[in-house]
């Protein structure tokens, strides 16, 4: 076993745990934008075969 194999570990893990943090604001920035930009309102343009408007 190497002497720093132990501090790259944990180098390792704070970088994963960062990134992780990372990808979570992303998200959460798109799902609060979404309705602010109005693409909820894409899925309302498509209609059934029977004219109806379909509802989610």
């Amino acid at each position: 076993v190497k002497q720093g194999s132990d501090k790259q570990i944990r180098e390792d893990k704070r970088r994963g745990s960062a990134n992780a943090k990372t990808v979570r604001k992303a998200f959460k920035a798109a799902i609060f934008l979404l309705p602010l930009l109005g693409i909820t309102y894409v899925l309302e343009t498509f209609t059934s075969a029977d004219d109806k408007p379909l509802t989610i």
